[in-house]
C-alpha cells in the first residue's frame, strides 16, 4: 500500500487490491479527534481516543468491494466506517468479518446500532451473509432472587422451637 497522511486519502495500487475491478480506495477521515468520537458516541459505539491505524484493515474492506470509505475511528478489534452512500459498518478483525449496520440517519435516530447480519468473504471473494443469532441465547440466572429460599426459613423455625424450651 502507499503511504499516506493521517486524515486523508489513500489510493490502493491495483496489485495490492484482491478486486481488480477497481484498483482505487478512496479513504477519508472524519479530521477531527473529538468529532470522530462524538460521532461514534451518538451511533452507540466506542472508538479510541487517538488516530486510528487503519491501513492494515483496508485490503480487507477493499476485498467486499467498497471503492471509498469515510473513517470514524477504529474500535476495539476493528474499524468504524461509513461508505459513500452513508451506510455505517464496523470491520471486525478477529473474526475477519463485516458487521452491516444500517443507514447512517436510521442507526443516528434510534442512538445506537444492531448487529443482526455478518458478511463474511469467501476464498473466491464470494461475500457471504450470516445471520446473527447471540440475541436468542437465554441468559443465564444470576440473581440470587432466582433462587427459593428454603434455608431461610428453617431457621426461622429453629428460633421459635428455642423460644418455646425456655
Amino acid at each position: 500500500m502507499s503511504h499516506v497522511s493521517m486524515g486523508e486519502k489513500n489510493d490502493v495500487t491495483q496489485k495490492d487490491c484482491k478486486i481488480p475491478k477497481n484498483p482505487f480506495l478512496e479513504v477519508e477521515m472524519i479530521a477531527n479527534k473529538l468529532d470522530r468520537k462524538h460521532a461514534a458516541e451518538s451511533l452507540g459505539h466506542y472508538v479510541k481516543n487517538r488516530n486510528p491505524v487503519y491501513k492494515p484493515y483496508l485490503e480487507d474492506i477493499k476485498a467486499y468491494g467498497f471503492d471509498h470509505v469515510i473513517l470514524i475511528g477504529e474500535c476495539y478489534n476493528g474499524m468504524l466506517f461509513l461508505d459513500c452512500y452513508g451506510r455505517l459498518f464496523e470491520w471486525g478483525n478477529m473474526m475477519a468479518v463485516l458487521w452491516p449496520l444500517g443507514d447512517y440517519w436510521s442507526v443516528m435516530s434510534k442512538g445506537s446500532s444492531t448487529r443482526s447480519v455478518i458478511w463474511g468473504l469467501e476464498y473466491d471473494g464470494t461475500i457471504t451473509e450470516f445471520e446473527d443469532t447471540t440475541d436468542d441465547l437465554p441468559e443465564p440466572a444470576t440473581k440470587t432472587t432466582d433462587v427459593h429460599p428454603v434455608a431461610k426459613k428453617k431457621k426461622n423455625s429453629k428460633k421459635k422451637n428455642s423460644k418455646k424450651k425456655h
